[in-house]
């Protein structure tokens, strides 16, 4: 998963653009804003203590999804067409 801060001062600091419930929902988020060039953080992706996994583990902890503020636009629009795409093709 990608660091909130890589050490340069120009970036743009980070907003939630989505709360995924589920550790798989959030990698295929991750990977659909990914896939668009959008930086993103993971919240907890760096939590790797037994409290933290266990917690992901039986769905207790949802999982925050960051961009950069200057691109949160574009990523709630993004994700705006993925769900409309995905509930269209849910009706098929």
């Amino acid at each position: 998963m990608s660091s909130p801060h890589d050490g340069t001062q120009d970036e743009a600091p980070l907003t939630d653009v989505i709360v995924a419930k589920t550790a798989e929902e959030a990698l295929v988020i991750a990977a659909l804003l990914r896939n668009a060039g959008i930086p993103i953080y993971v919240g907890g992706s760096l939590l790797q203590d037994e409290f933290a996994i266990a917690q992901r583990t039986l769905n207790l902890q949802s999982i925050g999804i960051q961009v950069p503020s200057d691109r949160i636009e574009e990523a709630r629009d993004l994700l705006a067409a993925a769900k409309r795409d995905g509930e269209a093709n849910a009706e098929d």
